[in-house]
């Protein structure tokens, strides 16, 4: 019936925790999870959503999927925010963009800025009115502000040892034209 006119649906996704309690940091949001496969053109990266031929139609919000988040593993989800982040820094040039000053300083800083940058986390999901259970705040630290840190500080990792490699470069070929 859909197939014919649509290529892909967006579907809610929401995150539940270990005690079946909806979980609301960034979520529910949308996403593209059901498509033809000879309609979309995907890359590989992570967090990617897929690139569109044809029309995508909004399913009701009776349709989700589900998430499970278990952050009472702590060990593991510090693993796998450092996992994360390692492929981010791998995959994209630059990933998190903020409109606010403060957000971009405390990005830039991190992870020297990680608990303002939780609490600025923290704000805006006071502002939007999401804020709502002790087990909202222990997702946004993991899902949000950890992973964010932690690529930012191999992104500042990366920057340094790339302009150790120039300065490096730029001395050694400035000590071999004195040889010569």
């Amino acid at each position: 019936m859909y197939g014919d006119k649509y290529v892909a649906f967006n579907i809610l996704r929401v995150n539940v925790n270990n005690k079946g309690n909806f979980l609301t940091t960034f979520y529910p949001h949308k996403e593209i999870r059901l498509f033809k496969k000879s309609a979309v053109l995907l890359t590989g990266k992570i967090f990617e959503q897929p690139k569109v031929r044809g029309l995508v139609m909004d399913l009701p919000e009776s349709y989700f999927i589900i998430h499970l988040l278990k952050h009472r593993a702590w060990i593991s989800s510090i693993r796998k925010a450092g996992k994360y982040a390692q492929i981010v820094v791998h995959q994209y040039p630059q990933f998190y963009e903020f409109r606010s000053i403060l957000g971009k300083v405390l990005n830039q800083l991190s992870p020297l800025t990680l608990i303002p940058l939780y609490f600025y986390h923290l704000t805006i999901l006071i502002k939007d009115k999401k804020l709502k259970d002790v087990d909202t705040l222990i997702a946004t630290f993991f899902d949000a502000t950890l992973l964010q840190s932690m690529v930012m500080f191999l992104y500042n990792i990366k920057k340094i040892l790339s302009l150790l490699e120039r300065v490096s470069a730029k001395s050694s070929h400035h000590y071999y034209r004195k040889i010569i």
